[in-house]
């Protein structure tokens, strides 16, 4: 017991030392997460979450501030149905969203402590494991993309259920496989549900209970039941994040992606074959994070996008030795090649498939059905990242519980290994003396790299070296602190922090437009001109951090309508082509403020520089006439598809702010010249519109809504179902007859509703399984 409670401080101390080390700043100092897209995305995303849950007085499932309007529930970017999003309803933002970053990474510790104790991996090396995986490269690489880190922080756990049902055959695990399974699901990640699968089945292939696992071929109790157990977990799990599948299926049809993504867009990220040295140092091409561009010599391997998907993908230094040391004598002991050779396997074909467009196979894979849609391969070296970890845990109790003689092979490997990094930094650090600019630089820096790593390098030879004195666990343990500030060090710069005045309070710009909350629409003209673009100024969608809605915005993941998305295109089309355009269709979607650069802005060496007779380098304009959320059309045309509301608005020129061009044959036979009308919005919430709409006649008005048209929005006319037509490509509109009448908008998703009746179900079937199992181990008891 005291070795037990001794191993429990051991792991507090160690975890509470990693969380203060990354995270001072988030706990202590009033600091937020602000890399790449939790700055861009995800902040303002959830930034929705509680006012418009209030707003809608349920679930939210419209978001009427991105993009003119975007589902917001269905979309499983926004991970509404996850459990870590609750903490926006209870906690203050700014801490619910740290936690969004924090909480899963501790989380993953556990869930890989788990699967290798299940595993049977003694306590240090279980240790071991969690700080490689849940403070390794890859897991504080994905703490700006928040779906990837939830699922792969739940990833371990799962794997660990379907060991636990191969071994033991028990009900109770077939739950908790389900549960691990809906966390998984709830994220909204396919593609990491697809490699958790993988993870499964080579799991599988490791010796079932007949012995400890890796001991020989895999043999189980009973197939049928096993089987019959891990598909109920599977299914179930699946079932249980029906709340977050069934509409995010039924979302994705409604986006480009359901067509598949382009090549351009899939092949984004592909990773390096060079980028195999993480496993040896965080920096090997550079500081993929850092905002000094000589730290970062790896641009020419991401021509796309000049930074990598992933900043890292370093386990720590000795956790790539230790599961090294495990393939290479496991693999040469033919009864234990159950164990890892699996994990090998899987780990060689994750670092083919992440080369992307680097190797044939991707192109092959993209084939398949369902994977059209999938981008960024190099995500898929988390095929090569989790098998590490899981031999490096084999690795530590041959090496540190195992014969000396292994723990000689690691000092050897260790010391030529320092001796090759120390070598490299003195050659560096001379060619960064004879050199200049940013030359000298990045040798400069690429110095320090080699000499941290032979630094550490030398420390665990002496540790390993000098270590027999302590006890095995102690030593163990001591290795564990030894990896806990590898990662530390080398994971600080992924998860960088700022004051959260600096990213709460709106830009001058920003803030002349926060007298009127609620009535302004902007258009940024400014986020479109990729030549001046250097992250100093906010961009849609980020403006609903202040509550502004925006209109005509980038795809940011390729989320949202298909129909929205191609709307945008159109526009610059159609405004490319004609430049007097652009103020007529801005007016005809509402635009309230259009943005965008003064004259005689330019970029120097990554600052952004203007006239000195200019405030600022952002102008706020107001296009002429008046923006209106409804209005009667002036005219009303029938058009068929982009190429014949291009024709249209080309034809319309100046008048094209008032006109209809109506997606939609049945309205051929409509009159060209509508009836006038007056519009007034009586009130307008996330889910619901009411207009008040006195038509003059004699003939029917067209009442033109500049809201992004949905299958899920319906409309009364006093009280009288009445269709609502897609215009402009993506906007809405409806016919009224003369007269006075009320129009009611409402929005609602049949697929959330199904979704959250199927998780509701799922969840009765698990309960009732427990209470069942229950109830049948407590029988005998009473019995006797």
């Amino acid at each position: 017991m005291a070795s037990v409670r001794r191993f429990r401080l051991a792991v507090c101390i160690l975890l509470g030392t990693l969380t203060l080390g990354l995270f001072w700043g988030a706990l202590f100092r009033d600091e937020t997460f602000v890399e790449r897209d939790l700055h861009l995305f995800y902040r303002p995303a959830k930034s929705l979450i509680a006012p418009l849950t209030r707003l809608s007085e349920g679930i939210p499932q419209w978001n009427p501030l991105f993009a003119s309007g975007q589902p917001f529930a269905a979309n499983p970017e926004h991970e509404i149905f996850h459990p870590l999003t609750t903490l926006f309803l209870f906690l203050p933002f700014e801490w619910a969203f740290r936690c969004q970053v924090m909480v899963p990474l501790l989380f993953a510790v556990f869930a890989m402590f788990v699967l290798l104790r299940t595993l049977h991996r003694g306590r240090g090396a279980s240790l071991f494991g969690g700080l490689a995986w849940g403070f390794g490269g890859y897991q504080l690489s994905v703490t700006n993309l928040l779906p990837i880190l939830f699922a792969t922080a739940v990833l371990p756990l799962a794997v660990a259920f379907v060991l636990r049902v191969a071994r033991d055959a028990r009900p109770l695990d077939a739950v908790g496989l389900a549960l691990s399974v809906a966390l998984l699901g709830l994220t909204g990640e396919p593609t990491t549900f697809l490699m958790a699968l993988v993870f499964m089945a080579a799991a599988l292939c490791m010796s079932g209970p007949a012995g400890r696992w890796g001991n020989g071929p895999p043999r189980f109790r009973s197939r049928w039941r096993v089987g019959l157990l891990i598909g109920f977990g599977l299914i179930m799990g699946i079932a249980l994040a029906g709340a977050a599948l069934v509409p995010g299926i039924h979302h994705a049809a409604k986006t480009i992606r359901a067509s598949g993504v382009s090549a351009f867009d899939a092949n984004g990220w592909s990773m390096p074959a060079v980028r195999i040295l993480d496993f040896l140092t965080p920096y090997s091409l550079g500081h993929g994070s850092s905002r000094d561009p000589a730290a970062y010599w790896g641009h020419a391997y991401y021509r796309d996008h000049g930074r990598p998907f992933l900043y890292s993908l370093y386990p720590g230094l000795v956790t790539t030795f230790l599961a090294a040391i495990a393939w290479w004598t496991r693999l040469r002991r033919p009864r234990h090649r159950w164990a890892l050779l699996p994990w090998l396997a899987v780990a060689a074909v994750g670092l083919v498939v992440a080369m992307g467009e680097n190797f044939p196979l991707w192109g092959l894979l993209r084939r398949f059905p369902g994977l059209a849609s999938v981008r960024f391969p190099e995500k898929f070296a988390l095929l090569a990242v989790f098998p590490v970890v899981v031999a490096s845990a084999f690795g530590f109790d041959q090496v540190l519980g195992g014969p000396a003689r292994g723990r000689r092979g690691l000092i050897r490997a260790l010391a030529v290994f320092a001796g090759t990094c120390v070598l490299l930094s003195i050659i560096l650090a001379v060619a960064s003396r004879a050199s200049v600019g940013t030359v000298a630089h990045s040798a400069q820096v690429a110095s320090r790299d080699f000499g941290r790593q032979g630094l550490f390098a030398f420390g665990f030879l002496l540790l390993l070296r000098f270590g027999r004195r302590f006890q095995r666990s102690d030593l163990g343990l001591l290795v564990c602190a030894g990896l806990a500030l590898d990662l530390g060090t080398s994971g600080k710069e992924l998860v960088p922090t700022v004051s959260v005045d600096r990213v709460a309070m709106a830009p001058p710009h920003v803030q002349a437009l926060l007298q009127q909350p609620g009535r302004e629409l902007l258009f940024d003209e400014a986020a479109f001109d990729t030549s001046l673009i250097v992250g100093a100024f906010p961009t849609p969608p980020m403006y609903a951090t202040w509550g502004l809605a925006t209109t005509l915005d980038i795809d940011f993941d390729l989320t949202q309508l298909r129909w929205t998305h191609e709307s945008l295109y159109l526009f610059w089309e159609a405004v490319n082509k004609d430049r007097r355009l652009l103020e007529p269709l801005l007016l005809r979607r509402g635009v309230t403020a259009w943005l965008k650069y003064v004259p005689g802005v330019y970029l120097d060496h990554g600052q952004l520089r203007w006239p000195s007779d200019r405030p600022a380098p952002i102008e706020v304009l107001r296009p002429p006439g008046q923006s209106l959320f409804a209005f009667a059309a002036s005219s009303v045309e029938s058009v068929h598809g982009g190429d014949g509301w291009l024709s249209a608005v080309r034809r319309h020129g100046p008048a094209a702010a008032r006109v209809a061009c109506v997606d939609n044959m049945e309205l051929s036979a409509f009159p060209s010249v509508p009836g006038p009308a007056t519009v007034t919005v009586i009130e307008r919430r996330p889910m619901a519109v009411v207009l008040s709409v006195g038509a003059e006649g004699p003939g029917p008005s067209f009442i033109a809504i500049n809201q992004t048209w949905d299958a899920g929005w319906h409309a009364t006319i006093d009280g009288v179902a009445s269709q609502v037509y897609r215009t402009e490509i993506d906007l809405s509109g409806l016919v009224v007859a003369p007269g006075q009448h009320q129009v009611v908008l409402a929005y609602d998703d049949p697929s959330v509703r199904l979704g959250i009746i199927v998780s509701s179900l799922a969840a009765m079937v698990l309960l009732g399984v427990v209470l069942f199992t229950r109830s049948a181990a407590a029988r005998p008891l009473r019995r006797t």
